[in-house]
């Protein structure tokens, strides 16, 4: 049986839902004040909503060890999708708190009941910058002065993943790209659709890697019942290395609405958040925008997917078509 956490998230949402439909045995982690909406809107769109009501779950929390314990019983794999993602430097403790010490909990966990193997969800903001063309994953992270926070902590998280398997647990951490998926559309990745519906006028000058949330489930999926790859193992998950102005441009198309016609200079990204700096400061305003988040939409980067592509000869979604499915997707969540 199969332990998921971050089940009402975008990322564990879906693999509950792949599982459902593939009828395989699992567990899934919420806490006692988590809500279901992620979950129903992505039930909904695989076309299973009949289904909801057999999802296995069970109440614990990854900062809370005990409950862990108690909630992993009679499971032999696990899939850690749980995070958290903030820009904010006032959120460092929760950063830290779910990242970090959630992770060390969840690897202690795996090693006390004798887990056969964990896949942990990290993201490629632990990587390094690359000396050629593409970011892999022997590019290692470094403390560089543009890292965010979040980025800070998802590194130590993978320390602890790496210290479970010097002791003996079976790992594999998957290093996704930007994520689009049917999420929560007013904020994370998904907000990128509801954004430039409502008439985003500003397009940056950076590039990323993007990838479909159905083709890092089924990446999952294979590599969960498939101990033999690696004691000590990470993929880049990433399907396309596109700018954002593509990406605008493909999501205001499918839209039919006008795209981005703005470009946003780095002297106008600067600007906009130290403003939000003091909107913050003075009227605890949830900022928009960040120094880190400004930084990231001016920068470019392209990530090496061979590595999973070669061992499982997989093949990934076409970025139109993933764009097209979501744009209908949020479309129909507005009727």
């Amino acid at each position: 049986m199969i332990f998921v956490t971050g089940a009402t998230g975008m990322v564990g949402a879906n693999l509950i839902a792949l599982f459902e439909r593939n009828n395989v045995e699992y567990k899934a982690l919420k806490r006692k004040s988590s809500t279901l909406n992620i979950v129903k809107n992505v039930f909904k769109v695989h076309g299973i909503e009949n289904k909801i009501q057999n999802i296995k779950w069970v109440e614990g929390d990854i900062t809370d060890y005990p409950s862990l314990i108690q909630a992993m019983e009679n499971c032999d794999k696990v899939v850690h999708a749980a995070g958290f993602v903030s820009f904010n430097k006032f959120d460092k403790k929760k950063l830290e708190e779910i990242n970090i010490f959630g992770t060390e909990n969840m690897v202690n966990a795996s090693l006390a009941l004798k887990i056969e193997k964990l896949i942990h969800i990290s993201s490629i903001a632990t990587l390094g910058n690359s000396n050629s063309n593409l970011i892999t994953e022997d590019d290692f992270y470094d403390f560089g002065i543009n890292k965010s926070y979040y980025a800070e902590t998802k590194y130590f998280a993978e320390q602890n993943v790496w210290r479970a398997s010097a002791e003996g647990l079976n790992v594999t951490i998957l290093n996704p790209s930007v994520i689009l998926g049917v999420g929560n559309w007013n904020s994370g990745s998904a907000k990128i659709f509801s954004q430039i519906y409502k008439g985003l006028k500003f397009y940056t000058v950076g590039k990323t890697g993007f990838v479909d949330v159905i083709d890092l489930c089924n990446i999952i999926n294979i590599l969960i019942f498939n101990c033999k790859i690696g004691q000590k193992s990470r993929f880049i998950i990433n399907a396309h290395n596109v700018s954002y102005k593509q990406i605008f441009k493909l999501v205001a198309n499918n839209f039919n609405i006008k795209e981005p016609k703005f470009k946003a200079t780095k002297f106008l990204l600067e600007l906009v958040w130290r403003l939000e700096a003091i909107l913050f400061f003075f009227f605890r305003r949830t900022p928009k925008i960040s120094k880190e988040t400004a930084n990231s939409a001016m920068s470019v980067k392209s990530y090496d997917n061979s590595k999973i592509v070669d061992l499982i000869k997989f093949k990934f979604i076409d970025i139109e078509i993933t764009i097209k499915n979501y744009c209908n997707a949020y479309l129909n969540s507005l009727r």
